[in-house]
């Protein structure tokens, strides 16, 4: 069940900061420099080149033969990940680029993550083409039911009732409207940390890496309200 509503950015992030300070504030952390960073963070996003998408290319596919699906966004699905764990990850206003392994000795709070996969690595930012598509990956340890939450261009936030599996959920995204799009997900009050999709206008073929979307059993839809983001690192 979809709701869309009417509500100002600020808003969403005191909303979802307040979640993360309440998951993080009875938690000691063991590394400053690898502490998880609240959602603010990802709204610093002024300094990026939002036309420059080469190095993002590994985290979307264009088709040209229509064999990939253009609903703007599919609801979970059940997704085994089958050992194929990235080697990098990408968090923090920064974009900093991080082992995987080194990633999960922190990685006990918060219990939900969203992530934008890729090949070979997961970031939770992304400038792509008008027309890309893209898997995002929701990890819950407990899953349930839960709301996607997505903001637009307009402000306008949609709000998706859905069903979280434990362990990996893919959903998959297709950018049809040029803008910036803010995600995330909540389950039982625990949200996620937010991810950021810059959609830029598509001025031909550009290289371009499928990395194998596992194809949902069903094709239900959801249409959802569009945000900017410092680079990642070479």
């Amino acid at each position: 069940m979809k709701t869309i509503i009417l509500i100002s950015k600020s808003f969403l992030l005191i909303f979802v900061s307040m979640f993360m300070f309440a998951c993080l504030s009875g938690v000691e952390a063991q590394d400053q420099s690898m502490q998880m960073q609240p959602y603010p963070t990802i709204m610093q996003s002024s300094a990026v080149n939002n036309y420059d998408t080469a190095q993002y290319s590994q985290y979307y596919s264009m088709s040209t033969t229509g064999s990939v699906s253009s609903v703007h966004i599919v609801p979970p699905q059940k997704y085994d990940l089958s050992g194929n764990y990235p080697a990098t990850v990408y968090i923090s206003s920064q974009q900093q680029a991080i082992p995987y392994s080194q990633y999960m000795t922190y990685a006990t709070y918060p219990s939900n993550s969203l992530w934008i996969q890729g090949s070979t690595s997961w970031t939770q930012y992304a400038s792509v083409p008008q027309g890309a598509n893209l898997a995002l990956l929701a990890i819950s340890s407990t899953g349930g039911n839960g709301y996607l939450y997505e903001i637009g261009p307009t402000d306008q936030v949609a709000i998706n009732a859905n069903y979280f599996y434990p362990g990996y959920s893919q959903i998959r995204f297709y950018a049809e409207t040029i803008g910036q799009y803010i995600l995330l997900f909540t389950i039982d009050n625990q949200a996620s940390n937010a991810i950021v999709i810059n959609v830029v206008p598509y001025y031909g073929p550009t290289y371009s890496q499928s990395f194998g979307y596992q194809q949902p059993t069903s094709s239900q839809s959801t249409n959802y309200g569009q945000p900017s983001y410092p680079s990642q690192g070479a």
